[in-house]
């Protein structure tokens, strides 16, 4: 026979200011600070890509195992994730003529389309790579 287990109540019985040191003091009379800097990009890709007003590096590369003999070309890295993925999909089978399907935030394109997938990408304002 198993026993049951106790439980921990999590009703709030006291107030939560009730355990704040902090609570008594009020910010009346102090300076207001500068204003905060935009900040900056950490990586140096991301300083690049901000100088260049482009989207983040989107990564080419062409893939032929597990694909049962075909060759696909598989688009990665998009800054928007699945949802930028999702939105880009039609369009990208439209301009290359081409089927292809997502997975997660990764796109396929059936064949090898590498050389006409990377002025589409640029011209819509990504960094390619691959």
């Amino acid at each position: 026979m198993a026993r049951k287990k106790e439980r921990i109540s999590t009703e709030g019985g006291m107030e939560l200011s009730a355990d704040n040191p902090f609570a008594a003091l009020s910010s009346d009379g102090l300076k207001k600070g500068p204003p905060s800097p935009s900040p900056e990009p950490s990586s140096r890709a991301e300083r690049r890509q901000a100088k260049k007003g482009r989207r983040g590096p989107l990564l080419l590369r062409k893939l032929k195992a597990g694909k049962g003999g075909k060759t696909v070309t598989e688009v990665s890295g998009f800054p928007g994730g699945v949802e930028e993925a999702r939105r880009l999909l039609p369009e990208l089978r439209t301009a290359l003529g081409t089927g292809g399907t997502r997975k997660d935030a990764v796109v396929e394109l059936q064949g090898e389309c590498r050389d006409r997938l990377r002025p589409f990408l640029e011209q819509k304002g990504y960094l390619v790579k691959g």
